[in-house]
């Protein structure tokens, strides 16, 4: 095979013996190469075949600046759900699932959490798929070093959901509540507790899975099944009864609600400050001549074993140091803050805070995706509208008009510039209802 396109060192797309185009993974094997070089096999480390034409360029323009490790434990992560699953996955999950874990591990670096409203729900009726969100944040946590918790394991989990059931996040987020809903409204009715551990709860869970997925993909009941609907009124009239109010709560609850996430405000100017400090701190040390195999941020252990060194030299002044460096950093830190205005966890602009705020909680989706509008500049300003499994994902024209407090006075957990016309807006699991009413405020 020759390359045909070069997305960057570590991956380029060819077309295979068949002549259908295939993206290849590698490290290295990119670099310093062009389009008609022949491909060197030696450096192929995945390939990735992609059928829809539409899926397979966007895989490639998410792939161009993604570090390689990412799409590495991505493909391992969904290859081991295909094997466990033993389902056919919607080859979208390539591009979400790759998306979706890259920014969960900058969402991560930079401070901002998001608490999984549905993960009750996703581990009891989605509970392999969870099994695989588990198994993804215990990969990445050993692999990269991060600290993903279960809310993290639920997020991933709805991508298999996703692409199992060939569903919208939309339509996922309103089925899971209607399962949800269609239990407890049972359990009501019929006065009894469910055996969750019992095949029978199992089966009509699965069933309940089945019954929303018809009802979003507006597949209705043939004639013969009405037959034997009112074959079961006869024989069970109270289950019948209680089926009724079913169908009168699903055309009631059509969409139902979820309940919101946290909203953190963040401060990573301040670790550039800290950053300084430490290096400057550092150099005070060697010029006092400190030496104990540490400088002067340790704790008392370490001072404790390391005095004792024959290379220790001058160990007291950890005392004094450690004193001036309360004060520095305390006074620094204390002035940036009020100086600059920055944001710490806790603190709020007292513009913002002056606003009528929008509650994510509520169902006012179109109030939450006007406030965002205007904060990106309004409709003129946008570009493209997209969105991923808990990020509103925008493309602008002039980015100088994006008001960043505007947004989050939205409720948005934060905002994220990956490029200079790039703004993906933190919303949480209620995404698709914000952008779907997003798409509607821009025609």
């Amino acid at each position: 095979m020759v390359i045909q396109k070069v997305i960057n060192n570590n991956v380029i797309s060819a077309y295979d013996e068949n002549q259908q185009e295939v993206v290849i993974m590698g490290k290295g094997i990119g670099f310093k190469a062009h389009t008609g070089d022949a491909i060197d096999e030696s450096r192929v480390e995945k390939v990735f075949r992609i059928e829809n034409e539409k899926l397979s360029r966007q895989f490639q323009e998410i792939l161009e600046n993604i570090p390689l490790e990412h799409m590495q434990l991505t493909s391992d992560i969904i290859t081991y759900a295909k094997k466990n699953l033993n389902v056919q996955l919607n080859q979208s999950i390539y591009i979400t699932l790759t998306d979706h874990i890259n920014f969960a591990i900058q969402r991560q670096v930079q401070g901002i959490q998001l608490k999984n409203a549905l993960l009750w729900e996703i581990k009891k009726f989605y509970h392999q798929e969870y099994l695989m969100g588990k198994y993804a944040i215990n990969l990445l946590n050993e692999k990269l070093g991060t600290k993903f918790s279960e809310d993290e394991a639920g997020f991933i989990a709805l991508h298999f959901v996703n692409a199992e059931y060939d569903t919208t996040i939309n339509d996922t987020f309103a089925m899971t509540n209607m399962i949800q809903g269609i239990l407890e409204l049972v359990k009501q009715e019929m006065g009894i507790e469910f055996d969750e551990e019992s095949l029978h709860y199992e089966r009509f869970v699965t069933h309940l899975k089945f019954l929303a997925q018809r009802l979003y993909r507006h597949e209705l009941l043939k004639d013969e099944e009405i037959e034997f609907a009112k074959l079961m009124e006869n024989k069970y009239p109270g289950e019948y009864e209680c089926s009724k109010h079913i169908a009168e709560y699903i055309e009631k609850e059509y969409g139902g609600q979820i309940s919101g996430e946290e909203i953190m405000f963040l401060a990573p100017a301040l670790y550039v400050v800290y950053a300084a400090l430490y290096g400057i701190f550092t150099v005070i040390t060697v010029l006092v001549g400190f030496r104990a195999g540490f400088c002067f941020s340790a704790g008392a252990t370490d001072l404790l074993f390391s005095a004792s060194l024959p290379a220790a030299k001058n160990t007291w002044m950890i005392i004094p140091l450690g004193i001036a460096a309360f004060i520095v950093f305390y006074v620094v830190f204390r002035f940036a803050i009020t100086k600059f205005d920055l944001k710490t966890p806790g603190r709020e602009d007292d513009d913002v805070e002056a606003e009528k705020k929008v509650d994510l909680g509520s169902s006012d989706y179109t109030t939450v995706a006007a406030t965002i509008l205007e904060g990106v500049g309004g409709a003129a300003n946008v570009t493209s509208i997209d969105n991923c499994i808990t990020r509103l994902r925008l493309e602008v024209k002039d980015s100088s008009l994006v008001d960043e407090k505007k947004i989050k006075s939205a409720g948005a957990a934060g905002v994220i510039r990956p490029s200079k016309t790039a703004v993906q807006v933190v919303v949480g699991t209620k995404v698709q209802f914000v952008a779907d009413e997003f798409k509607k405020l821009c025609k």
